[in-house]
């Protein structure tokens, strides 16, 4: 089977620096997504993203790319992996600030971690991911392996199905989801050593089905 093409969603949601050498490096051919007509030069799509739920469908909806996600996705099944805010962009709704659409890819919602005195936002740092379902995307990776977070919201996928890993910060919360061949994952695994750089070349190169 040839390597498939990997595309990076560049429309000013994240820094993407960190996540093109990876890719690169494991000799994947990468290029950027930054309108629909993008999305036919590739075979997966990594979808990373920081900031705000509503500013950042606001900057797909500007580059044309809500409906050609979705299409990308479900009509033509081709493989997707959302990273931290890009993972929460594929629920059907976000409630940070004002109740947003998101693109709809797995149900659920995301909605505001619980604060207290000795659990303060965002959630920062190293973190146990434990692993509930099996997902390829965790191929060669041990149960209870650390990863790094930096989020305040989280996503609750509404089948416990697509929950593929929790993490407990006050509450459990889900660190990686699965449906089919969308993907996602709360941490970031372009800054998680060795083991994230691991799960995107599981992502890159690996069998998804």
């Amino acid at each position: 089977m040839n390597t498939p093409t990997v595309g990076i969603v560049d429309v000013g949601i994240a820094n993407i620096g960190s996540i093109s050498r990876i890719i690169s490096d494991l000799k994947v051919d990468v290029k950027h997504v930054r309108t629909a007509e993008s999305l036919r030069e590739i075979d997966r799509l990594i979808f990373p993203g920081v900031g705000a739920f509503p500013a950042a469908m606001a900057c797909l909806e500007l580059a044309g790319l809500n409906d050609a996600i979705r299409q990308f996705a479900k009509v033509k099944q081709y493989p997707v992996l959302g990273i931290c805010l890009g993972m929460q962009l594929l629920a059907s709704v976000g409630e940070e600030f004002v109740v947003t659409s998101g693109l709809g890819l797995v149900e659920g919602h995301v909605q505001k971690m619980k604060e207290s005195s000795s659990i303060r936002l965002p959630h920062i740092g190293w973190n146990e991911v434990v692993i509930q379902n099996e997902s390829p995307l965790f191929e060669g990776i041990p149960d209870h392996s650390d990863f790094y977070f930096v989020h305040s919201y989280s996503f609750k996928p509404t089948s416990p199905e697509s929950w593929i890993a929790t993490t407990t910060y006050g509450d459990q919360f889900c660190s990686a989801i699965q449906s089919g061949n969308v993907m996602g994952v709360q941490f970031h695994p372009e800054k998680s050593s060795s083991l994230g750089r691991l799960l995107l070349k599981n992502f890159c190169k690996g069998p998804l089905c």
